[in-house]
């Protein structure tokens, strides 16, 4: 018997593609060029996380291994396709005005999250208000965007944010009420402040007041790079809804996100149901990033995301697999009812043959 060569099931050959470009993004292009099914399977994820840094950086520039776009080039792809495939955006970069802001928000209409940073000269007041209907989580530099307009909350690009990390939030009279008018987003569940000045850490006492009225709220987070600062946010110690943290800057929160599931809103999730099953003390607020000792008796996340470690990439693969395997089961026990017959026509022979063809 000819042994015929070897060949995976078209379900599984994808599943291992997509891994890999989920592994790698910026090899994505690489992937392409493999084969037609292949690239119909993959480049879609090459799309799904958007990065438009500032032009001037060099074109070896990415953050974490994410693939670099241009507003051009993500607009020469078919609105349709960017609406079903980008998820993630990052925008590190000026706009020269609200209209091609906009046109880049509209296309890329599926977005769910969303970091906005490089645009000090607009102000979301002149955002239409039917853009990314979609949006879940939003990372801005509140003052450069929003001036000090607290009562911007209410914008509807807002409206169904659960998720809101604000960076570089300067202390103003109106910015004072700010933490209360959150209470306007109806969803909104998860609150972060990023790269504080250090004596705007010192007046917490909004924050406090206004935690106190918005039960909603659970999970309220401080980033920072600097210890001092995360101490002395103590003044919110006693909210068991307050955490504090240190990612290395701005871009590692979102990359984190994407690339392994595993961001600093995973963290405050599992941290504080630990500290509410009384399963890490009470008065600890503060988790350096990469400690592990509290979590001694806490359950961990469970995120079905792939991480950039290959060990768990293998696990995701097996993971994967099984799931191919409960579909597939019936498939793979006909082939093996037909190699047990050939086995019995033919002999040791055959089973050998049979066994090296698979």
């Amino acid at each position: 018997m000819q042994a015929s060569s070897p060949m995976l099931p078209p379900e599984l050959e994808r599943i291992i593609f997509e891994i890999a470009a989920l592994a790698r993004p910026t090899f994505i292009p690489r992937l392409m060029r493999t084969a037609r099914r292949v690239k119909i399977w993959v480049e879609p994820l090459l799309y799904r996380s958007v990065f438009i840094p500032v032009i001037y950086l060099p074109d070896s520039y990415n953050i974490k291994g994410f693939p670099r776009f241009t507003v051009d080039q993500l607009l020469c792809k078919p609105p349709s396709f960017l609406q079903s495939t980008v998820k993630y955006m990052y925008l590190d970069r000026e706009f020269d005005d609200l209209e091609e802001l906009e046109t880049l928000l509209r296309t890329c209409g599926g977005v769910h999250t969303l970091a906005l940073f490089g645009a000090p000269r607009l102000r979301l007041q002149g955002l239409s208000s039917d853009l990314l209907p979609g949006l879940r989580r939003l990372s801005v530099d509140w003052a450069s965007l929003f001036g000090h307009q607290s009562a911007l909350v209410a914008h509807p690009l807002l409206h169904n944010l659960t998720h809101l990390e604000i960076l570089s939030l300067e202390w103003s009279s109106r910015t004072q009420n700010l933490f209360a008018d959150l209470a306007v987003l109806p969803h909104l569940t998860h609150f972060a402040l990023n790269n504080l000045p250090y004596d705007y850490i010192q007046r917490f006492d909004a924050l406090r007041i206004a935690l106190r009225g918005n039960l909603q709220l659970s999970h309220v987070v401080l980033l920072s790079s600097n210890m001092d600062e995360l101490r002395a946010a103590e003044l919110l110690a006693e909210d068991i809804r307050f955490m504090c943290t240190d990612f290395e800057n701005r871009t590692s929160p979102w990359t984190f996100g994407i690339d392994s599931g595993d961001d600093f809103w995973t963290l405050a999730e599992v941290f504080i149901a630990a500290r509410r099953a009384g399963k890490v003390d009470r008065s600890m607020y503060i988790v350096p990033r990469g400690d592990e000792s509290w979590r001694t008796g806490a359950v961990p996340g469970s995120s079905r995301s792939l991480s950039s470690d290959p060990s768990r990439h293998y696990g995701e693969f097996t993971w994967i697999t099984r799931q191919f395997y409960g579909v597939e089961r019936q498939s793979i026990e006909r082939r093996r009812s037909t190699r047990v017959a050939g086995d019995a026509l033919h002999g040791d022979d055959a089973r050998v043959d049979n066994e090296g063809s698979e």
